[in-house]
């Protein structure tokens, strides 16, 4: 593959994966608007640069399955150099905006509320939301490693209990192999990031308590930023979320030009410069795209089309589940030697394949798995509000 290859493969792809969408949502006005009907209150924009973003490590996994090297080669030409950039950035920028997501949605409910977040609710209603579609990503790996080994165990049951059980902890704890397949992880790799999703939910109520102190939105940065110094640079990440809550409603129309031009730039530096978005500078360059995603102005606006908007509702299952599926359709279906040796149109045309068994099956877990958890926090949450009111009119 070369520099033009890449972004080729990624809009071709990205295209027919629309257009299919499209048409499946005119054709199924059932399917849609139970998955859509809870959305009518929230930001159509940032909803739909979640469903590109999913769709993006989808493609990522797919080009980086044809042999692509996880660390850089040595030896590589600039323009090698910069393949190598593009494809691991296809996963890794998608991931960045993610992390900006979570601190602009939770930072901005700290905000709303004036610091006022109901601890064990939110944590209850985090693990609701996290736990059961992991759990049953978790569970699918088991059934690859027993069809792995011809469906039968080549450890001790208990062996494999302890094995299996690592997989429970969201990557906390280190896991190795599964009943004989020593890279186990590699099958649901995508998992790796709620490792970091968690800590920082264990941190907002701290943020909330800070800000109550200090009146300051402020307060908010230094969590993040301790975090980035002290544990990991990928922490810095969620500081372009707090910026956006910030700015989106001080930056006049006048502004939104000015957003879109440097997230585009700095998508491209981020791009250009780094093999992955990880530490202080990428938040920087990363930034003002997520405030131009959060303004949704322009023609920025076309990520709130309905057929995004659909895969931003399914995203959570598209980014865990598309990686078992896409190793059984390399590793089982296809052959991993007959995959590396397939051309790119060969690529993009089964891609145009797999990732509608992907959507479909994202489909089904959001509206059999996350949607029932989605509407029983929902119901909790109007439970708590309720019950909090009728103790403050009991007070006066």
């Amino acid at each position: 593959m070369n520099l033009i290859d890449v972004p080729l493969m990624y809009l071709a792809v990205l295209g027919g994966t629309l257009a299919l969408v499209w048409v499946a949502l005119r054709l199924s006005p059932a399917i849609r608007e139970r998955v859509l009907k809870g959305e009518a209150s929230r930001r159509h924009a940032l909803d739909g640069a979640r469903g590109i973003l999913a769709l993006t490590v989808v493609i990522h996994h797919g080009i980086l399955s044809r042999g692509v090297p996880h660390e850089r080669p040595p030896g590589l030409s600039l323009a090698e150099n910069l393949t190598w950039n593009l494809i691991i950035q296809l996963g890794s920028v998608p991931v960045a905006l993610f992390f900006m997501i979570t601190a602009y949605l939770f930072c901005g409910r700290i905000i709303d509320r004036k610091g006022h977040i109901p601890t064990g609710a939110f944590f209850i209603n985090r693990a609701m939301r996290i736990a059961p579609l992991y759990y049953f990503t978790i569970g699918i790996l088991m059934v690859i490693s027993l069809g792995d080994t011809g469906w039968h165990l080549t450890v001790p049951w208990s062996k494999f209990a302890h094995q299996a059980g690592r997989f429970l902890f969201f990557n906390f704890v280190p896991t190795y192999a599964l009943n004989s397949m020593e890279h186990a992880f590699d099958v649901v790799g995508t998992v790796w990031t709620l490792k970091y999703e968690i800590v920082f939910y264990a941190t907002i109520p701290v943020m909330a308590v800070l800000y109550r102190i200090t009146k300051s939105a402020l307060s908010l940065y230094a969590i993040p930023v301790a975090l980035g110094c002290l544990v990991d640079p990928i922490y810095f990440l969620f500081l372009g979320g707090i910026l956006a809550t910030q700015v989106e409603h001080l930056a006049a129309e006048r502004t939104w030009a000015w957003w879109q031009a440097a997230g585009v730039l700095g998508l491209v530096a981020d791009i250009v410069c780094f093999g992955f978005s990880r530490g202080f500078t990428s938040c920087l360059l990363l930034a003002p795209l997520f405030v131009a995603i959060v303004q949704g102005r322009r023609w920025f606006s076309v990520l709130g089309l309905r057929p995004m908007r659909y895969l931003g509702e399914i995203s959570y299952s598209v980014y865990l589940l598309h990686n078992p599926l896409l190793w059984v359709l390399v590793v089982w279906i296809i052959g991993t030697k007959e995959y590396h040796a397939m051309s790119d149109l060969q690529v993009v045309l089964l891609m145009l394949v797999m990732v509608p068994a992907v959507i479909i099956l994202s489909t089904c877990t959001f509206l059999w798995i996350e949607h029932p958890t989605m509407h029983w926090i929902s119901n909790r949450s109007k439970r708590g509000k309720s019950a909090s009111e009728g103790r403050l009119q009991r007070s006066q």
